[in-house]
């Protein structure tokens, strides 16, 4: 029934900032929508071709309505990487504490949490970075 995730959508009690941090951290582009209270752009999974569809997950930070409390959140963000230790070298550069690491038959993980609270899963497939 389900063919895949169209979007991650953050509320946040500071879009902007929030925006800049995963901008500077994982090199992202965000596009500025609703006089600053949105951030957004597209992680493009595969381009037309002859006229198919585009697909594409959307990744959005969006002002919350009401102040979101504190740092806690009830979801956990899981971010492909194509090498973790790669990313886990540029982590420690930005001095942003790495809070777990792990290694199975699923792949590698590594976990982080953006200025809001949020917990980012980093996980590399099995096959990646052979």
């Amino acid at each position: 029934m389900i063919k895949g995730i169209g979007g991650i959508f953050i509320r946040a009690n500071n879009p902007k900032l929030l925006a800049e941090w995963y901008a500077h951290t994982f090199n992202l582009r965000f596009d500025t929508y609703e006089e600053g209270k949105t951030y957004g752009m597209e992680f493009v999974n595969q381009e037309s071709v002859n006229g198919a569809e585009r697909k594409a997950t959307i990744f959005s930070i969006n002002k919350s309505k009401e102040e979101l409390p504190g740092k806690k959140k009830e979801f956990e963000l899981n971010l492909q990487v194509d090498n973790l230790e790669t990313v886990l070298l540029h982590l420690e550069e930005l001095e942003i504490p790495i809070t777990g690491k792990e290694e199975s038959e699923y792949g590698k993980f590594a976990w982080i949490t953006d200025p809001e609270g949020t917990k980012l899963e980093l996980w590399q497939a099995p096959d990646a970075a052979q």
